[in-house]
């Protein structure tokens, strides 16, 4: 039964709840229970009043007040001190899940992400996920509180027709029809606006991103930027639009009914005072109990309603946290820190949702201290067989063995831990210099002050106050510093250099540098991996005297593996394409 799945899954979050905090839970149902003994109270002490006043005892009166007042200021003083507890105890609940959701995030397959749908969810899920457990214990808490609050109430109405029990009823059950018709309304409004906030809130990050706003001005790009806003906008609100007008077609019926319901209800009571049945004091009093005890009701009734909400982010959460699309890390063999040997052996690769391959019968093997360039031109697949040799996506055919061992058979973190990568699109943290080279703590500064020299900028780095604690830009650090593109790719290398693995792969690591440092940086780079495995990705081949093997890709395709001289010997893809890059530099 669906009921039976949406009551299933609303248990399991609060079970996960419960394991995070199973005290405040106990906090929150005393709290619940006091709340309602001061709502009976208050519904009861009008009549107390009017009992002692209609019979002028004046001290009655005194002692109603004084007991009413100090028993609400007990109240608030427990809100005041419980309060600021709760609040700090579900944000520690939000921390776990939100660790708990990242932690997921970084086991997925990249694959995961290069789907759209499946990035729309995500986006979905994780603005929900602390609010899922929120609203599993809430429902439990206002589900308990309703069933006190018509047991302390009923007492009260006793004396009412059951017929106005029964229009209570019908009302409510109408505003639950109603009430899970605008939920359903409303959850396929944000699925569907999922997509544009996306979109609107990437727009709205040129504007304060450096990079972007250089580039609007320089290119006068305002007016092209803003029409692409306003276009995403305007579908932006026509959803809205759409969507109010739904939710209001809907919610007019259940307006006019309860203005209906609430005329009929006064007009009941009016009648039971005038004849006799009732006095003033039993008047306002039933008016106001009518009204909590429909709202206990609803909360019963709604009940569902509100499960039924929640679980429909519930649903996307759990399929989140269940997905099986995770890397698998395990395997029979730990890389030590060496490597001999990578080798492709007829690989074929297509990324998700192509039907075209990116990688058709690569084959090459690159042996222990052998410097490699990987040379092709856009969209050959260069950056590709990166991607496989540290498992961002698996091959569809054929092998990739390291040491001779297929690649799917060793640990995932001890093959990474092998490998410095820096890839063309690098990123710079907003750190300081420090911790974007290192990228841990407690790091050892005379290597980070090595790596700055080899890339030349340990002397600009020292003219820096605050030295290596600089921060990179202002967005999170006060004092920080804009370094230009060549500044932060040399940062970038200074931060793989000191890593100093086994194997060290650069994509394009010189393509924002002028060529005295790129030829210093090169003589630094090979002179430093004398005994690894260097590879380099490249479209200036100006230094490829100094590389072993040079792997020319072309449409996916090995075209043709050789040293430098052999390459041009043979006339071919290579030499055309040595003879255009050479030619810009004479």
């Amino acid at each position: 039964m669906k009921y039976k799945g949406i009551f299933k899954r609303n248990l399991i979050i609060i079970q996960k709840s419960l394991g995070m905090n199973r005290k405040l839970f106990f906090i929150q149902v005393m709290q619940m229970i006091l709340s309602n003994i001061c709502l009976y109270i208050n519904l009861i002490i009008p009549k107390l009043i009017i009992n002692a006043m209609s019979e002028e005892k004046v001290i009655n009166v005194a002692y109603i007040l004084v007991f009413t007042f100090l028993f609400n200021l007990i109240d608030s003083f427990i809100e005041y001190k419980l309060v600021p507890y709760i609040s700090l105890q579900n944000e520690i609940i939000n921390t776990k899940v939100v660790n708990s959701f990242l932690e997921k995030s970084y086991s997925l397959k990249l694959s995961y992400f290069d789907d759209a749908k499946s990035y729309d969810k995500y986006n979905v899920v994780f603005d929900n996920c602390c609010n899922i457990y929120h609203n599993s214990n809430n429902i439990l808490l206002q589900f308990i509180s309703s069933i006190l609050q018509i047991t302390l109430i009923i007492s009260i109405l006793k004396w009412v027709d059951k017929w106005i029990f029964s229009l209570m009823f019908i009302i409510i059950i109408i505003s639950l029809i109603v009430s899970q018709k605008v939920t359903k309304i409303q959850y396929e409004y944000q699925k569907k606006v999922t997509t544009q906030n996306r979109q609107l809130n990437y727009i709205y990050r040129l504007f304060y991103i450096p990079q972007f706003i250089r580039d609007m001005r320089i290119n006068s790009l305002k007016e092209f930027i803003f029409n692409k806003k306003n276009k995403y906008t305007e579908d932006f609100l026509k959803n809205v639009q759409e969507n109010s007008k739904a939710v209001s077609e809907v919610t007019i019926l259940q307006s006019l009914i309860t203005n209906i319901e609430s005329l009929g209800v006064m007009g009941y009571f009016v009648y039971e005072f005038f004849k006799g049945k009732i006095w003033l004091d039993d008047f306002f009093i039933a008016i106001n109990s009518y009204n909590k005890l429909k709202s206990a009701i609803e909360g019963i009734i709604t009940t569902y309603t509100s499960l039924y909400e929640n679980d429909l982010y519930i649903k996307d959460y759990l399929e989140f946290m269940d997905c099986d699309e995770i890397e698998n890390k395990t395997g029979k063999y730990i890389l030590n820190s060496q490597i001999d040997s990578i080798e492709f052996d007829s690989v074929y690769f297509k990324y998700p949702n192509s039907k075209n391959y990116t990688l058709k019968n690569v084959s090459f093997k690159i042996n222990r201290g052998e410097k490699v360039a990987i040379i092709g031109s856009n969209g050959a697949g260069k950056t590709t067989i990166i991607k496989l040799l540290i498992r961002l996506y698996e091959i569809n055919k054929g092998k990739i063995l390291i040491n001779n061992i297929d690649i799917k058979d060793i640990d995932l973190v001890s093959l990474r831990k092998t490998f410095s990568v820096l890839f063309q699109d690098y990123s710079i943290y907003p750190f300081t210099i420090l911790e974007n080279i290192a990228l841990e703590e407690n790091a050892d500064l005379n290597l980070v002050c090595e790596a700055l020299k080899k890339v030349k900028m340990l002397d600009k780095v020292k003219t820096m106050p605050l030295f290596l604690d600089t921060p990179i830009t202002c967005q999170l650090c006060e004092n920080g510093i804009e370094l230009s593109g060549g500044e932060n790719q040399r940062i970038a290398i200074a931060r793989i250099l000191m890593r100093n693995k086994s194997v060290m792969v650069l994509d394009e690591p010189t393509s924002n540098l002028d060529s005295i440092i790129e030829n210093e940086l090169y003589e630094t780079l090979i002179n430093n991996s004398t005994d690894d495995i260097l590879i380099i990705i490249s479209h200036r081949l100006t230094f490829m005297q100094k590389i072993d093997k040079i792997i020319c890709l072309s449409d996916g395709s090995i075209k043709e593996i050789g040293t430098h001289d052999d390459l041009i010997c043979q006339n071919g893809c290579y030499k055309k394409m040595y003879d255009l890059n050479s030619s810009k530099y004479k």
